[in-house]
Parts: structure tokens; C-alpha cells; sequence
């Protein structure tokens, strides 16, 4: 709260309270042979990669697929259902965290690429049930 980065979702300005960008995307590092997918959500994606993710200079992004949400709350909740979801329905596309260790700064959320279909087509169902205001 002393930041302000807890408010209203509403009536805020908190990232709570901003727009949002959940997006998939694959991350390539070509000098290992690892290609992984990863779903999540930003205010602001390109910044959250490098700086927030690690990413150094090798890794190669391409956004598969963003949707735009009225608020961080909104799109924090749907990208959490949609882990949850993934998790259950497809435990063996999880990418264990040793696999992609010392190459990006989570350790969870990354999934192998066969499941790039399944994951926009939910992205989809989340931009029709949340058309853009």
C-alpha cells in the first residue's frame, strides 16, 4: 500500500486498475535448443520480458497471440484460471523448472510448445467473453 500498488480495482490507479495484456508468447534460446511457450499477463508485455523476466539478449520472443483486458485484476484472474486449467487438463505439457533454470526468472507458467493451439484458442474464448471497452 505504501508503494500504491494495492488500490481499488475499479476506481484505482494501481496496476490493479490499468489495462492489461495477457499474452502467450515462445521463448527460443537457440545456443541451448530450448523452445518453451509461456502465458501471462502485463500492463506493459515488452518490459516484463527483458527486465522483469531476465531474458538476456539470446532469447528469441515471438508473441503468439495478446488479448486486452480493462484491468490487471481481470486479467490476473483469467490467467490464473487458465494455469489452473492447464495444470489439470495437460500435466505432462508443464516444463519442469529445471529445464529453462538460469534462463528466465520464473518457475512456473511455461509449457511446450505442442500446446500453443490449445492455449489461443482459449485467449480466444477469454477475447469473446471480454471484447475491448
Amino acid at each position: 500500500m505504501h508503494w500504491g500498488q494495492v488500490d481499488c480495482a475499479r476506481c484505482g490507479s494501481s496496476w490493479t486498475a490499468r489495462r492489461s495484456i495477457i499474452y502467450l508468447v515462445r521463448i527460443t534460446w537457440p545456443e541451448r535448443r530450448v523452445s518453451v511457450i509461456k502465458l501471462g499477463y502485463s500492463a506493459n508485455p515488452a518490459k516484463r520480458f527483458r527486465h522483469q523476466l531476465g531474458l538476456g539478449p539470446s532469447a528469441q520472443i515471438e508473441v503468439l497471440r495478446t488479448v486486452t483486458l480493462p484491468t490487471g485484476h481481470c486479467a490476473c484472474a483469467l490467467e490464473k484460471q487458465a494455469h489452473a486449467d492447464l495444470r489439470k487438463r495437460f500435466p505432462d505439457q508443464v516444463i519442469p523448472p529445471a529445464e529453462y533454470a538460469g534462463l528466465i526468472n520464473v518457475v512456473t507458467e511455461i509449457y511446450h510448445p505442442d500446446l500453443s493451439d490449445h492455449i489461443r484458442d482459449r485467449l480466444d474464448q477469454i477475447a469473446r467473453d471480454h471484447p475491448e471497452s
